[in-house]
């Protein structure tokens, strides 16, 4: 039986017990933006359209995440498409580009480790196509999700993306980047037992837990990255809002660089760690 929008999103806020979610869902299924439907409130919908929206709703009543269900998610204003597989960029993850547009200045070369869906990397070339951006991952499902984003935003041929772990990728230069940024797995494996199902179940554990501590991966990349920065390259890596003390105690007791601090997010919460490189080998 044909059903008109206003009964869809009635039932679906029903099942969902989120009115929001039930808009974005159907929104996506229709092909309007969530507050269109308002206005399309007495539309009929195709038989096949339903059964869709049906199928997502009951999806996201098993915890599925909205991103993977639609297969985008916005950052930085623009959508970027994502799949399970691939960790969906999330809002507080825009200030580590907000950070790096401001520090770059005529500073041009950038890598980006960890990529992921390619959000932070993209985003940057987007907003400053001059950068010189190389997005590294281990995973290949990452890698090529960020191939598609990057292809979907017109800058495939302008973005290099190579896969590996870390710095241990042939093609890297070295003392050859001015800026290095990354979003590191940083989640403890105690936190990681009590996240929401719909990220410990649905999203990769592979870019999320940094072993028992959480650390692991700044452990690395803050020993191993002044290889690769120029005299003057900075580093700048996203932090869990409880990791501030402990990145510094790293930074610090590394002795390779010459400024090292925290930037808090709007939440108040520490979230970026800053590094500089000595100005003199």
């Amino acid at each position: 039986m044909t059903k008109s929008v206003r009964k869809l999103l009635e039932w679906g806020s029903s099942y969902l017990g989120d009115a929001f979610e039930a808009r974005v869902l159907l929104g996506h299924c229709l092909g309007m933006d969530s507050n269109q439907l308002l206005l399309h409130l007495s539309d009929l919908v195709s038989d096949e359209q339903v059964s869709t929206y049906s199928l997502f709703v009951k999806r996201r009543a098993l915890s599925e995440p909205i991103a993977y269900i639609t297969g985008k998610r916005e950052f930085f204003s623009r959508d970027f498409s994502v799949r399970p597989g691939v960790l969906i960029p999330r809002p507080e993850t825009e200030l580590l580009v907000e950070k790096s547009l401001e520090l770059l200045h005529k500073r041009t070369r950038v890598l980006e480790l960890c990529t992921g869906s390619g959000a932070i990397a993209l985003s940057l070339k987007l907003e400053r196509p001059d950068l010189d951006i190389s997005a590294t991952d281990i995973s290949e499902v990452a890698l090529s999700v960020a191939r598609e984003n990057a292809k979907k935003h017109g800058i495939l041929q302008e973005v290099s993306f190579l896969q590996g772990d870390l710095f241990h990728i042939k093609e890297l230069a070295a003392e050859g980047y001015d800026l290095i940024v990354a979003n590191p797995p940083y989640v403890s494996k105690e936190e990681y037992e009590n996240l929401p199902e719909t990220v410990r179940n649905y999203e990769p554990r592979l870019a999320l837990v940094g072993d028992s501590d959480g650390l692991k991966f700044y452990h690395r990349i803050i020993s191993e990255a002044p290889e690769f920065l120029k005299t003057t390259g900075m580093v700048l890596l996203e932090i869990g809002a409880n990791q501030g003390r402990d990145v510094l105690a790293i930074a610090n007791a590394s002795k390779k660089y010459a400024e090292v601090g925290v930037f808090k997010d709007y939440a108040g919460h520490d979230r970026v760690l800053y590094l500089k490189r000595e100005h003199t080998k």
